[in-house]
């Protein structure tokens, strides 16, 4: 693969953020729910253990439940945007590869990152377009017979 290729464009950028914002946003709201339920889960047994008896012990408690809770939120979002932006990529590598293929360019091959673990889809389809290009022999028509 050239390194033109490989070289993102802004056309490209356009089609990541087509792609990537459902599935980031599918997995943010997902993993930040879950988040929410355990500072709340945390927050009440907090409440309940220290709760009035020492003011200054539940707000330092519940200050480091915040902290904590916000260290996962953004950690959470960074994986997930790492996480989309993989899936994204595979969408973008195969719209283009089908729009070059439809535009006429039969010598187009696919090829996948070693990271998405998809080299038998992109084996299978050069393959096929290999096949395409080549010659067929014509095909023997059976004698008719009356």
């Amino acid at each position: 693969m050239s390194q033109k290729q490989q070289r993102r464009t802004l056309r490209s950028l356009s089609l990541t953020s087509k792609y990537f914002i459902p599935y980031f946003g599918n997995i943010v709201f997902l993993m930040l729910g879950i988040l929410v339920l355990l500072f709340v889960m945390i927050a009440f047994f907090v409440t309940n253990t220290v709760g009035s008896s020492d003011p200054e012990a539940y707000r330092l408690v519940m200050l480091s439940v915040a902290l904590g809770t916000f260290l996962t939120a953004a950690t959470i979002i960074f994986v997930c945007a790492l996480t989309a932006h993989r899936i994204a990529g595979v969408h973008i590598k195969l719209k283009s590869t089908f729009d070059r293929i439809a535009a006429g360019d039969l010598n187009s091959r696919l090829y996948f990152r070693k990271e998405d673990n998809l080299d038998d889809v992109a084996g299978s389809f050069n393959i096929m377009m290999e096949s395409l290009l080549r010659p067929k022999p014509p095909q023997e028509r059976p004698a008719e017979t009356l």
